[in-house]
């Protein structure tokens, strides 16, 4: 090898070990079997079970992780029940920095999906270790279907008086984010 070709090699392993660990990370999807119970989730988190029943307008959700059961308010049941056509999503993670985040499973809960995979609807992201909700978000197409606008929602209680199935962000400086498609 030479002078060259070792300092490429040395250049690329040294990229490689310090790219930070987020650019090679990518969720695992988590297909929901018809005993509502989530495949692929590791032994040491499951198993997971999403339970849906009753009708659109008193659904009881309940979530089950491992022996710790978790029974959704009725504002956020209402969103698993979707349009026909549509269906709950769930994927998740436990090999990233779990310094930055726990173990996590998140649903995606959309009522319309437009080209590219993007819609409108909800996600929730929820701790796989304690059932706890992490994160709450509205996510809207844009216009020219190319691009997702999300918002992140209040997650401590999002069915108080003042905040019923409207969801909305608290002021209108709430987080929000936006992907979209490059051409």
């Amino acid at each position: 090898m030479n002078l060259r070709s070792a300092t490429i090699a040395v250049g690329f392993l040294a990229a490689v070990a310090l790219a930070p660990p987020g650019w090679a990370h990518e969720d695992m999807i988590f297909p929901i079997e018809n005993d509502g119970r989530l495949s692929r989730i590791p032994q040491e988190f499951g198993p997971v079970f999403l339970k849906v029943q009753g009708a659109s307008g008193s659904p009881l959700v309940e979530l089950e992780f491992r022996a710790r059961s978790v029974s959704l308010e009725p504002c956020l049941g209402r969103l698993f029940f979707l349009p026909e056509g549509e269906r709950v999503r769930a994927m998740g993670s436990w090999y990233h920095d779990l310094t930055l985040l726990p173990p996590y499973v998140s649903f995606e809960l959309p009522q319309k999906t437009a080209g590219h995979g993007f819609f409108d609807g909800y996600s929730l992201l929820f701790n796989l270790e304690t059932g706890g909700l992490l994160e709450l978000q509205r996510h809207t197409v844009e216009p020219s279907g190319k691009g997702v606008k999300m918002e992140s929602l209040p997650t401590a209680s999002p069915c108080a008086p003042d905040n019923p199935l409207r969801l909305r962000p608290t002021s209108g400086d709430a987080p929000t984010s936006k992907i979209e498609l490059l051409e």
